[in-house]
């Protein structure tokens, strides 16, 4: 623990969360559904993160000595809403609250939230309101050692008004500027924007930004927002950015490193419910830096900390709720040193993979995994135990040679998880990306587009890089493989016979790695 003392400034935003527990996201028009009560709490990232940060779930002492909170937010504090936004950091003794001038009197920033424990996702339907307004004057930093903390900024309307029509005298590039100097450091946290072109307007804060802190969705928006291009979003993080970490969901986490690519990965905590995901990537935030930060370890245990943290939140329903099993989770998290594919002369070498029938022996779509026998799940879906350890096996080869390994299947993401976290959770950590057809682009018809349009969100819609280069796609589909054999720069491909890979394809598909890394 720090034994100096540490000042914290916040810009952040504030929400009311009304959360609504049901089954299905969409539910047909005209339907009744019967949900458990409705939940309203106070939420949005600044005072997500502030409730985690300023608690301490580790030792379970009351407070953090030696730690000062500026938090500097817009609501109306005369509105019901801004009133529960008033109690709960009333219960934050460390925090000083700093409200934006609202003299356009509009209404404290709410949200409608849908979450599902059946896809462990949640629907956003927001009115900003009085977060529109603000746009504080440029924050001199104070004498004391100290750090800024910028979150939520996709939600600062005014904010990002300024950093498009002056990013120079933009009082948020001012304010993170003056902090970021003299040994000071800064985080930055963007949050999803409905408006994905506002992800371009970040590239002027990324100077002046240690800690770029962003779920993985987040980080291919703004490195394509920014590049115009589909370049990888490792690779510009890599050029550009101090220090990366990149949140996955059940994929768990990595962090990269200026000029060295990924330093470290991480495995997610072992969360065997998921009731909501609001909030995980604040608590995840807020627990890596206090981290760092405060408890002054080292990038490696704070990221596990950090993934124990955002894995509790996902237990919980509510975004400032107090977490619990911190510690029991910190148990589950492996983080690994690694030895970053990331090259600027190097070749990127690329392995995705279909899943069901390749990967595995059956179509898992239709394989229920509510058994409890573990080893007739394994025979069933991958054929043999002594299967599936070939398949770990191989895995963690190709990604001990630098491969990027991947799925894209026409199956859903979620049962893919799902199915490796239950069976084969060492598998899981391998995979750079899981792709299934709810995260692909979709035809006019609404139908996910073909593989051949689905690969390239994996390697890059540069076919002009195919020379520094090499992909193969492995599937048991004939028509996915003459569809992937059409990609301009060239793509190669590996039939596989339906029933999955066996041996000689396992080891035929690690030799074509080792060949492509040492041309």
């Amino acid at each position: 623990m720090s034994s100096s003392p540490l000042h914290l400034t916040v810009i952040g935003d504030v929400f009311v969360d009304v959360t609504i527990q049901t089954p299905n996201l969409q539910p047909p028009p005209g339907s009744d559904t019967l949900i458990p009560p409705v939940k309203t709490a106070p939420g949005g990232s600044g005072i997500n993160f502030l409730t985690h940060f300023t608690a301490n779930y580790i030792d379970n002492t009351a407070s953090l000595p030696n730690v000062t909170v500026e938090f500097h937010t817009a609501f109306n504090t005369e509105d019901d809403c801004g009133e529960i936004l008033l109690q709960h950091l009333s219960t934050l003794p460390q925090v000083t609250t700093h409200c934006f001038d609202n003299s356009s009197n509009a209404a404290t920033g709410h949200c409608v939230v849908l979450t599902s424990s059946v896809s462990s996702e949640r629907t956003f339907f927001t009115h900003r309101g009085a977060m529109n307004h603000l746009n504080p004057a440029p924050l001199s930093p104070p004498t004391t050692a100290s750090h800024f903390h910028l979150t939520g900024l996709m939600n600062m309307t005014l904010v990002l008004d300024t950093l498009r029509s002056s990013p120079s005298t933009s009082p948020i590039l001012l304010t993170l500027k003056s902090h970021h100097s003299n040994g000071r450091t800064t985080s930055l946290v963007p949050q999803f924007s409905p408006n994905p072109s506002d992800y371009s307007l970040i590239s002027h804060l990324l100077p002046y930004t240690t800690y770029l802190i962003l779920s993985e969705n987040e980080a291919t928006s703004i490195a394509s927002s920014i590049t115009k291009t589909s370049e990888d979003y490792v690779k510009f993080f890599t050029k550009n950015v101090e220090y990366t970490i990149v949140t996955k969901g059940s994929l768990g986490a990595c962090i990269i490193k200026r000029n060295s690519g990924i330093i470290l990965t991480s495995s997610s905590p072992l969360v065997h419910s998921v009731v909501d995901s609001t909030g995980a990537g604040d608590a995840f935030a807020a627990g890596f830096l206090k981290s760092i930060k405060v408890e002054e370890k080292d990038m490696l245990e704070s990221l596990r900390i950090g993934c124990a943290y955002g894995g509790a939140a996902c237990m919980k329903l509510g975004a400032t709720v107090a977490l619990e099993r911190v510690n029991e989770l910190m148990k589950t998290v492996d983080v690994s040193l690694e030895s970053s594919s990331f090259k600027d002369s190097g070749k990127e070498v690329f392995c995705v993979f279909d899943f069901d029938q390749t990967l595995t022996c059956v179509e898992t779509s239709e394989f229920h995994f509510s058994s409890d026998n573990k080893v007739a799940s394994v025979n069933q879906v991958f054929g043999s135990q002594h299967r599936m350890n070939m398949i770990v096996e191989m895995l963690k080869e190709l990604k001990g040679k630098g491969c990027r390994i991947s799925i894209l299947s026409n199956n859903s993401s979620f049962v893919i998880r799902k199915c490796l976290r239950k069976l084969c959770p060492e598998a899981e950590s391998c995979f750079e990306r899981i792709l299934g057809f709810e995260d692909v682009q979709c035809n006019n018809l609404g139908m996910p587009c073909s593989k051949s349009v689905s690969i390239l969100d994996i390697i890059g819609r540069n076919s002009s890089n195919s020379s520094s280069r090499s992909v193969i796609f492995i599937d048991d589909n004939k028509t996915n493989i003459r569809d992937v054999q059409k990609i301009e720069g060239g793509v190669e491909t590996k039939l596989i016979a339906r029933g999955g890979m066996d041996e000689a394809d396992i080891q035929e598909i690690i030799d074509w790695a080792g060949q492509q890394l040492n041309t």
